[in-house]
Order: C-alpha cells, then sequence, then structure tokens
C-alpha cells in the first residue's frame, strides 16, 4: 500500500468525502508550489 497524500487521498475517495480529498489535493499541491519557488528565489539570491 502506498503512503503520504496519495494514500490519505485513496482513503477519503473509498469513504465517499470527495469535497475534503479535493481540499487536501489543492492544500498540498499549493505547499509544494510555494516550496518550489522558496528553493528558486534562495538559488537566485545565492547567485548574486
Amino acid at each position: 500500500m502506498t503512503k503520504g497524500p496519495a494514500a490519505v487521498l485513496t482513503r477519503l475517495a473509498q469513504t465517499g468525502d470527495g469535497a475534503l480529498a479535493l481540499t487536501f489535493a489543492g492544500l498540498a499541491g499549493a505547499a509544494s508550489l510555494a516550496a518550489a519557488a522558496a528553493a528558486l528565489s534562495r538559488r537566485r539570491s545565492a547567485r548574486r
């Protein structure tokens, strides 16, 4: 069985709470985007 967000999404989908699963997926996506943006800005400022 998979672990992490995928497992949580699968469990939520099986219980029928699709709205909560979508919200969780959106939060996870936003968090990963923010982390990537922070890493990029850190790399850019380190080059200067």
